[in-house]
Formats: structure tokens, sequence, C-alpha cells
């Protein structure tokens, strides 16, 4: 008797030591699948399903689950979420979509930004909005008007930890704007002493890789996207980008106006950010932050697509940029599997599915691709 204890005290013991540590096995892979390499494969099934295999409610369910499992989402993964469940009819799912976009910054105001332009003909359809969503705004507009009344004080509280590094970021933006366009008029060179733009320009690169080398990662996630009523609620001594701008031009002596430094302001929501605007000016900015890149992404303050864009701007990259076949409007290349796997490899959709959601955005006429020249996110 006292031998069979043993033995089912043995046993009993050797079951809860196999479940206790199937328990923290599956609490190890619930950390992973908070990897946003992660998120990025999830958001490219979801496409994946609605633009290639055609399963719009299959798609949009990849997208809810998705956007369940993180707490910070992109916005214009939101954003174009929200526009195909109103394109399949999704009303249910389009609200949710919409108010996740909303937790995470995005104010009502700002559909009026979105516009029919992309990569293939951005100058002569950026001004065509898109007619989608007025009869659900007038249908859910008071529910909207109070969850982001609720939702938006949390917001503007995430981003308030980096308010210093969110200033001296859109002041350098400003500074390598003001140099970009003017070197030639700038007589006195405040704080900096930097002397051309070529200068300046380094200067800023240097500040974000001092940044990405403490892990001091900076993005979307903890510095937003820029709109005047974030900066009028965070705090700073700012009321806008505007007002910011004018103590920089004073600084400086300027004697132009506000109109000759195009800075990002509101009205750039859903173009390129000021990080990626200086990390592409420069013309090594793609290398200095290749180290940190996979880590950055996989915490979800870099953008793949952002950072492959930057090859772009460095003529040693060209061929690199060219391999990953990002004018997808064109055609299906021949070699579509070799492009294919250097898309996956840099966390990119593949080939076909950035051509394909491309002309459903023409027949549709909606906007779903985003960033610098409505290619970089």
């Amino acid at each position: 008797m006292e031998k069979s204890a043993l033995i089912f005290v043995s046993l009993l013991f050797l079951v809860v030591i196999f479940v206790n540590n199937g328990a923290f096995a599956q609490a190890n892979v619930g950390l992973k699948e908070k990897s946003y390499i992660r998120y990025h494969r999830k958001i490219i099934d979801a496409e994946y399903a609605i633009f290639v295999k055609n399963d719009s409610l299959g798609g949009l369910n990849i997208f809810d689950e998705t956007f369940l499992d993180y707490d910070f989402v992109y916005v214009d993964d939101c954003i174009e979420a929200f526009q195909l469940a109103l394109v399949f009819k999704q009303d249910t799912l389009a609200l949710r979509f919409l108010k996740k976009a909303m937790q995470n910054g995005f104010e009502l105001q700002l559909f009026d930004l979105l516009n029919q332009g992309c990569l293939c003909n951005y100058f002569t359809k950026k001004n065509q909005k898109i007619n989608l969503f007025e009869f659900f705004l007038a249908k859910h507009g008071d529910e909207l008007k109070s969850y982001f009344d609720s939702e938006n004080p949390k917001y503007v509280e995430k981003i308030k930890k980096q308010q210093q590094i969110f200033i001296e970021l859109y002041e350098n933006h400003i500074i390598e704007q003001l140099y970009k366009q003017n070197e030639q008029k700038i007589d006195f060179h405040y704080r900096r002493g930097a002397k051309t733009y070529k200068e300046v320009s380094e200067q800023n690169i240097q500040f974000i890789e001092s940044l990405f080398e403490q892990r001091n990662f900076v993005g979307e996630q903890n510095l937003g996207i820029y709109t005047d009523n974030l900066v009028k609620n965070l705090g700073t001594p700012y009321f806008s980008i505007d007002e910011l701008a004018k103590k920089v031009l004073k600084n400086y002596k300027f004697k132009g106006s506000l109109d000759d430094v195009p800075y990002n302001k509101e009205s750039d929501y859903f173009g390129a950010s000021p990080i990626f605007i200086m990390s592409f000016h420069n013309p090594n900015g793609y290398n200095r932050l290749l180290p940190y890149a996979d880590e950055a992404i996989d915490k979800g303050f870099l953008h793949p697509r952002e950072f492959a864009v930057l090859l772009k701007s460095n003529d040693k990259n060209k061929d690199e940029y060219e391999q990953l076949g990002m004018d997808f409007y064109e055609k299906i290349p021949t070699n579509l599997d070799a492009i294919n796997k250097k898309r996956r490899a840099k966390y990119l959709p593949p080939f076909e599915v950035d051509y394909y959601k491309h002309k459903f955005q023409h027949e549709r006429k909606v906007q779903l691709f985003f960033g610098f020249f409505k290619q970089s996110r």
C-alpha cells in the first residue's frame, strides 16, 4: 500500500512538473507572439486572403484578431482595414477597426486627408478625396465622439513619456527643412554651429542613430503621429508645430516666412514621418540604422516598409532596392520567387499582394497605401 502510494505521489509530481513546464512554454509563446514581426506577418496574411485569395471575410477576421492581440497597432493598418470593412459591408468590424485607430491617436477630421493618389499617379490624383464613409460617420458620429473623448487622454499620456524627444526630433526636422530649402539665406547658425545642409543632415542621423544605439527606439508607437490636438494636449511650451517653427526661424534670424520651410504638419498625417524624412535625406540613413533594424522592427518602432524604402536614398543600395520590386504597380515579374524571398527577409508582403492591392485601390477608389509618396507604409 505504501509502495503504491509512493508511486502515485511520484507520478503526480511528474504530472505537475509536466503541466507547469507546459504552462511556462505557453507563457513564453505568448510573449513571442507580441513580436511585431509576427504582427506584420499577420497583416500580410489578412491582405493575402483579401487581395489574392478573394476571401474578404477571412481577411477581415485576421485583421480583427491581430488588432485584438496588440495594444499598439499602426493607424494606417486600421484605416486600411476600416475602408475594406465598409467596402465589404461589414459595419460591425468597421466600427471596431476605427475605434482601434482612435485608441492609437486617430481623429475623425483626418478622414479629409485620405485621397486617391498613389505611387503611380500621386500628383494627378492626390486631390481626389475618398467618399466612402460619410453615411457611416453620420450613423455612428455621437458614439465615436464619446469614444474619442474617453480614449484620447490615455493616448496623450503615453506620448508624454517621450515629450522631450518628441520636441527635439520635430525641431531637428524643422531645422533640416530650413537648411534644405534656404541654405544660402541663413546668416546666423543657432546652437548647432552647422554651416551647410549636409552638416545638419549628418547631425540629425547621428541623433537618431544614438537613440537606436541606446535601444531607446522611437517611432509611431511612442511618439504618435503629429496632430494639432496632440501637441496642444502634451503640455509643451508650443501649441502647434507652427509655434515651434516660429521659434526656430527666430533663433536663426531667418527673414523668410513659415511657407518657405515645408515641415510636417497635420495635413501630412498619412505621409512620411519626420524620422523617416531625416533618415531618407541622409544617403547613409539605411546603413546607419541597419545594425538595429531587426530589433526595432520586432519591438514595433520601425516599420519594415519604411526601412526598405530608405534603400532608395543611396545609389549604392539601388540594386538591393530594385530587387525588392517596390514599383509593384506595373506588372507581375517573371522572377517572382526570387523577389518574394528577398521581400520576406525584410518582412514585406509578397509582390502579388501589393500588385492586387494596388489594383483594388483604384477599382474601389480607396486609399490602402500610405507614407512617402504612398509607398512606405
